[in-house]
């Protein structure tokens, strides 16, 4: 090109380089580019979609658990307004009317379409009108007395008593007296006086758990959280109780979920009540039913969990008998069916 004058020298020179700029192959960065990007975008998608797999997983096992729980309430509710019913008709016959009316408003606020528990209260609020009169105490005695005593000195007088059974630590008298308080004014003092009721009825309800009043505890704690917070222990006690009776409520009648309530009791509250012998019990028994169904090996296991709790002679036998029948089962014998008809853990015919 060197003949070429200079101006077509220079086109042609461009030419030729935009002829070899057409031709040359793409730089292979560019290629590689696109495929490790669908691989990056399909990595995340994986991940994402186990994230929403586990969530599910975990979602469905918080329903499954929180159904399990309701049942379990609903059963303890139910044993509770039965328990409280009967103690209102209890009341009601002995002419405890206020105690009776305070039950029957409790079962109807529990279950509003109960049956009977209308008719008592009417009954109850019936017999209280009848007969109300204050009880014959040193202070509503001076009060009666006194012709000339107005309304604001008996509730003080009545107000006095309740401070005074509230110092001595006697939680039926102040909680008696408060209510005859109530009935002459119940604007006096409200909120001094809906305190000491509030302590004497959480005070009693702990005692009755801890003692032999368990559902009448967990009514009085009950209605102390209408007033006030309750502490640690008394929210405690009340959970543990309506656990306890809900395992309690399913003795004899399923071993299976008698054991589980006891089980998840004792990992809580090991030393509430008899807790540890009411576990011991449902698993040995509940190891008895696998004995009979065919399972010597889950029996077995459930007789070792039993020995954990406490030592026991009959159940260790039934442990080694159990082992023994998970090593070597025994060959089904002829029966109605062709096979023999399963023991009980006594050794006789299952019905």
């Amino acid at each position: 090109m060197s003949g070429l004058p200079d101006g077509r020298q220079h086109t042609a020179l461009a030419r030729d380089m935009a002829d070899i700029h057409a031709t040359s192959p793409a730089p292979a960065s560019g290629r590689r580019a696109f495929p490790l990007r669908k691989l990056g975008l399909l990595g995340l998608a994986l991940v994402l979609l186990l994230i929403v797999m586990l969530a599910g997983a975990a979602y469905a096992g918080y329903q499954a658990g929180q159904s399990q729980r309701e049942t379990d309430w609903q059963a303890t509710q139910a044993v509770e307004i039965e328990h409280q019913y009967d103690l209102g008709l209890a009341d009601l016959a002995g002419g405890r009317y206020e105690v009776a009316v305070a039950r029957f408003e409790y079962v109807l606020q529990l279950d509003p379409n109960h049956p009977e528990a209308g008719q008592k209260l009417a009954e109850a609020q019936a017999s209280l009108a009848a007969t109300a009169t204050p009880r014959p105490t040193a202070a509503t005695a001076e009060v009666t007395a006194t012709p000339a005593a107005t309304e604001d000195q008996a509730a003080a007088n009545i107000f006095a008593e309740a401070e005074a059974r509230l110092a001595e630590q006697e939680w039926d008298g102040v909680i008696e007296a408060l209510t005859r308080l109530h009935s002459v004014d119940i604007d006096y003092e409200a909120v001094r006086a809906d305190g000491m009721l509030f302590l004497a009825l959480r005070n009693r309800g702990v005692a009755r758990i801890q003692g032999d009043a368990m559902e009448a505890g967990m009514f009085d704690l009950d209605q102390a959280a209408a007033f006030g917070p309750l502490d640690s222990e008394a929210l405690n006690l009340r959970a543990w109780a309506r656990m306890y009776l809900a395992g309690r409520s399913y003795w004899g009648l399923d071993w299976f979920r008698t054991m589980e309530i006891f089980e998840e009791l004792s990992l809580v509250a090991p030393y509430f009540r008899d807790t540890d012998r009411r576990l011991f019990e449902s698993v040995w028994r509940y190891a008895d039913q696998l004995v009979v169904a065919g399972d010597y090996c889950g029996a077995a296991e459930r007789y070792e969990r039993a020995l954990l709790v406490r030592a026991d002679d009959s159940v260790s036998a039934k442990l080694t008998a159990a082992q023994e029948g998970c090593a070597n089962p025994p060959p089904p014998e002829e029966g109605a069916e062709g096979t023999a008809a399963p023991a009980t853990a006594e050794g006789t015919p299952s019905p």
